[in-house]
């Protein structure tokens, strides 16, 4: 059941058409962004206005500042923007919760609820795992009650929350129970086969009813496999490669929007397939040859500076200098605009520092990729393709 939860997880983010939305800050700083999406997506954003990309739908936005002050908004599924006031801040963050025993030891299980002030319950189910510790974020100030149950016991607290408290942490205590020490369980006496017992072979005693683990096992997997199967085969009548989709999860090849793809750049012989101009009828050099010059107006020829040629896509044929700093993206604010959907607004840039030329991707959807593999930053080599979605170039020094 786990696995297929997971699947199902997976798959979310390909059923979701990213859309950009623009969100306004009251003044310049560092916020947090929560978006209760059904992905959970936080996002670390600097200034006073930012844009995302997010998924289509109604959801929550959660906004924590650097004071740990909170705001909290509803979007609509088609709102594109969204503006945060001073007086929006008036919520609470963090809330920690320490459920301990008698002599302080932390509990290894309990229901934790808390009841904010507008009446809203938070439920957290704490585990050994918490080691006694719980969390609630972003709530009302006022009058708040925390109550802790565990099996009959039951203990509860009150707790006046202020607008700008911070660093807030409560303790709560039962008093009347004692944790024991954990002890490792002997063998039950008298199971082993063979055992000796008051002088005689007691014989072994009857496994316990019940369904044999190993076809236990295997039936899990049965239905496992037959629930994939299915999910399978359902995306494959509705057009959807689900390997492929899994690949680009996993970052193994670079993702592509319904959109057809480009048509190939005709070429002949004579032609240059990197640049579209006439090649050399002895040399066989084209414009874009290293070392080679040429009088068309619209090729750069090599002048010893790193340059990307369009080899496939929007750009095919074109080819750019790289400056101390290049930007690419589909905004028409960047150096190179590249005129794709599949392409972000700010979707990568080409710095030079002193060992080097790097190309770094700045939070784009689809990602970017150098000789096929997808990079966050990636010193370039002379002769790296470079793939940004449909777009392909090829970078010389």
């Amino acid at each position: 059941m786990r696995k297929i939860i997971g699947l199902a997880i997976l798959l979310v983010p390909f059923f979701a058409f990213a859309r950009e939305l623009t969100i306004h800050f009251p003044k310049e700083g560092k916020y947090v962004l929560f978006l209760s999406d059904g992905v959970n997506n936080v996002y670390t954003v600097e200034g006073k206005d930012t844009v995302i990309d997010v998924p289509e739908g109604s959801f929550r936005v959660m906004v924590r500042d650097e004071q740990n002050k909170g705001a909290s908004k509803d979007i609509g599924a088609k709102e594109t923007s969204i503006s945060f006031a001073d007086n929006d801040f008036n919520l609470v963050y963090k809330l920690e919760v320490r459920v301990t025993d008698s002599q302080g030891t932390p509990i290894d299980y309990a229901i934790v609820t808390l009841t904010d002030s507008t009446g809203a319950k938070h439920n957290y189910i704490l585990q050994e795992d918490d080691a006694g510790k719980c969390f609630f974020y972003f709530l009302p100030s006022g009058k708040t009650s925390v109550e802790a149950k565990r099996g009959t016991l039951r203990i509860s607290q009150d707790i006046e929350i202020a607008p700008k408290s911070e660093g807030l942490s409560i303790n709560l205590s039962f008093a009347s129970l004692k944790l024991a020490k954990k002890e490792v369980p002997s063998p039950v006496k008298g199971r082993e086969k063979g055992k000796v017992v008051g002088g005689k072979k007691k014989e072994e005693l009857a496994p316990k009813g019940g369904i044999n683990p190993f076809a236990s096992a295997f039936l899990s997997l049965v239905i496992i496999l037959a629930i994939l199967w299915g999910i399978y085969f359902y995306l494959k009548s509705r057009g959807i490669d689900i390997i492929v989709l899994l690949k680009q999860q996993a970052g193994q090849v670079p993702s592509s929007t319904s959109q057809p793809a480009p048509s190939p750049i005709p070429t002949s012989p004579d032609i240059c397939p990197y640049c579209g101009q006439k090649k050399d009828p002895i040399t066989g050099a084209c414009a874009c040859t290293p070392g080679v010059s040429s009088s068309h107006p619209t090729v750069v020829a090599s002048t010893g500076q790193a340059k990307l040629i369009g080899l496939e896509g929007a750009k095919a044929g074109e080819v750019f200098l790289i400056n101390k700093e290049t930007t690419i993206g589909r905004g028409e604010d960047r150096d190179i605009v590249v005129p794709d959907n599949a392409v972000s607004r700010k979707h990568c840039r080409i710095v030079v520092e002193e060992d080097g030329y790097y190309i770094i991707d700045e939070g784009s959807t689809n990602g970017t990729f150098v000789g096929g593999m997808r990079v966050a930053r990636e010193k370039l080599k002379n002769g790296d393709i470079i793939q940004i979605g449909e777009s392909k170039f090829r970078f010389e020094l």
